[in-house]
C-alpha cells in the first residue's frame, strides 16, 4: 500500500522546537555528573561520542539507566538531538533520573501494604 505525500507535513528541522528545546536543557540539568576515577576507568576510559580518552579527576556526565559515561559537551551536544544514550541507545527520560525504582517515599499518599 502507497501512501500520499501530503505537501503540508513539516519535517523536524521546521516545526518550533521551545518547547522541546526547554525539556532538554531541564533534561541536561538533572543527569548525574560523577568523577572519573580508576573505578570507572574499568568500565569505560573513552567517550563514544567523541573518542577522546577521560582524564583523572574529570568531571562526566553518567546515564541513569544505562550508566555510560561521556564528556559533559559531548553528551549535552548529543541530547539537543536525541533522547537516548548515544552507545546503546538506552532511553534518557527527565521521570527515570527523579525517581528510583521501588522508592515508595516519594508518594505519601499512596496506600501502605504490609508484609503478609
Amino acid at each position: 500500500m502507497i501512501l500520499p505525500v501530503s505537501s503540508s507535513h513539516q519535517t523536524s528541522s521546521q516545526i518550533p522546537s521551545v518547547c522541546l528545546l526547554d525539556v532538554k536543557v531541564d533534561l541536561k540539568d538533572k543527569l548525574h555528573v560523577v568523577l572519573f576515577n580508576e573505578e570507572l576507568g574499568t568500565r569505560d576510559s573513552l567517550c563514544c561520542v567523541c573518542l577522546g580518552e577521560f582524564e583523572l579527576k574529570e568531571e562526566l556526565v553518567e546515564m541513569p539507566l544505562c550508566k555510560h559515561i561521556f564528556h559533559l559537551d559531548c553528551i549535552h551536544l548529543w541530547l539537543y538531538s536525541h533522547n537516548t544514550c548515544p552507545l546503546c541507545r538506552s532511553s534518557v527520560s527527565i521521570s527515570s533520573t527523579k525517581t528510583s525504582v521501588g522508592d515508595d517515599n516519594d508518594h505519601p499518599d499512596s496506600p501502605q501494604t504490609s508484609p503478609v
